[in-house]
């Protein structure tokens, strides 16, 4: 990854690493996204998901 890539990469994330660090709780609609996070930010962010429940909308048997 060239070095501009590097630092426009880091450059974008500072909001939401800031916003993290002063945030009592965060929402990430996937259990992947929410561990896309650095781990000592983890504790605060909690998995809502926004798609549809398969558990409830199944089909019949």
């Amino acid at each position: 990854m060239a070095l501009n890539t590097r630092a426009e990469n880091r450059q974008s994330n500072m909001c939401t690493l800031s916003a993290l660090k002063e945030c009592v709780l965060g929402i990430a609609p996937t259990e992947w996204q929410r561990i896309q996070h650095p781990p000592e930010f983890l504790h605060k962010i909690h998995t809502l998901h926004d798609g549809i429940d398969t558990q409830f909308f199944a089909p019949g048997e």
